[in-house]
């Protein structure tokens, strides 16, 4: 675990399976989460934005840094925002000079300058992710301002959260982001913080597992593993946080979730290598490519999340380090998963 950096911004059975029209398993199976005994923690957010600025201004110095961040300080000084680390206070003293970045600094300050409702979100989560892996430490979660330049990303150590990249949809520097798309816009909130995160932890977590054959089922199933595990840990999260949809979106798949699947049979589609076509279903985008403008981005990881939600409800005894390592082909086989068509 926590083995490597990872970016979100952010930060998609034979094909001879019959296409049903009950929609019973589908719908309870979206209100299904496992049930989790978790000892209450306590997370204390630190916060490396206010000390790197205050290295800036050399109201502290780069030893004391070294020994409170440990390598956290170089990764994120060096592969997040890209400044020298031999003399990082005047690398420093020149980045906060920059009078957009003073004056993205000054906005995240107003933003986040009390961090425990964040710290109660994530105390909650760590909690349950702990409870679940109970091998593994619990986090630390640092946060940072990069300049735009990261959104969340998971290290050795622990957890980090860009502020800046969660300042609102409206905020007036991000039209000015060329790496931040329209589309994109509305997860710059703050109540993306810990549903981010926490879904960079599921990714750790299927870390080690490689797909057979690197179809669109498996990437399918893959995701819906990762989205799984997510709402494991934060069960009272909304699902459109947990999937980067906005209100239109959800309501257009929650009722559109059968045809999708019947174009993926019908079209042959969920045996297919072509990684082009997996890219449709799987990456970000304004929409799915081949699917109506009104369709969420992303609709593989979506209709997995379904699959594997059906095959937990149906196989309660199965836990969720077990599903890690379950056959996606299993998965659809045991799930039952047949959703009711109706394109709108």
């Amino acid at each position: 675990m926590f083995k490597q950096i990872k970016n979100y911004l952010s930060c998609a059975t034979l094909l001879v399976l019959a296409l049903g029209c009950n929609t019973e398993n589908t719908q309870n199976a979206t209100q299904f989460t496992p049930e989790i005994t978790a000892k209450p923690i306590n997370i204390k957010i630190q916060r490396l934005d206010q000390d790197l600025f205050a290295l800036s201004q050399n109201r502290i110095g780069v030893e004391q840094l070294g020994l409170k961040y440990g390598n956290v300080l170089d990764i994120v000084l060096q592969n997040i925002m890209g400044l020298p680390v031999a003399e990082p206070q005047t690398a420093l003293a020149q980045f906060f000079s920059n009078k957009y970045i003073s004056q993205l600094y000054s906005d995240t300050q107003k933003q986040f300058g009390d961090l425990k409702a964040l710290e109660q979100d994530f105390s909650a989560a760590l909690s349950r992710y702990q409870a679940i892996f109970p091998k593994q430490p619990v986090p630390r979660v640092t946060a940072m301002l990069t300049g735009f330049a990261q959104a969340n990303a998971l290290t050795d150590s622990g957890i980090l959260v860009g502020l800046d990249m969660f300042l609102g949809k409206n905020y007036r520097f991000y039209p000015t982001v060329q790496a931040i798309n329209t589309y994109q816009r509305h997860r710059l909130t703050p109540e993306y913080i810990v549903p981010n995160s926490v879904y960079l932890l599921a990714q750790d977590a299927l870390a080690n597992t490689r797909l057979k054959t690197n179809n669109l089922l498996e990437n399918m199933v893959y995701q819906g593993k990762m989205l799984y595990i997510s709402k494991a840990i934060l069960p009272n999260t909304p699902d459109s946080l947990l999937l980067g949809y906005t209100a239109a979106q959800t309501d257009w798949i929650t009722k559109s979730e059968g045809s999708v699947w019947a174009y993926t049979i019908e079209n042959e589609l969920i045996y297919t290598t072509q990684q082009l076509v997996i890219s449709k279903f799987m990456n970000d985008a304004p929409f799915t490519a081949g699917l109506p403008k009104q369709s969420p981005p992303r609709l593989g990881r979506y209709v997995g999340w379904q699959i594997v939600k059906n095959y937990m409800k149906k196989n309660p005894e199965i836990t969720i380090p077990a599903l890690i390592n379950t056959d996606a082909q299993l998965i659809l086989n045991k799930s039952g998963y047949k959703p009711q068509a109706g394109l709108k």
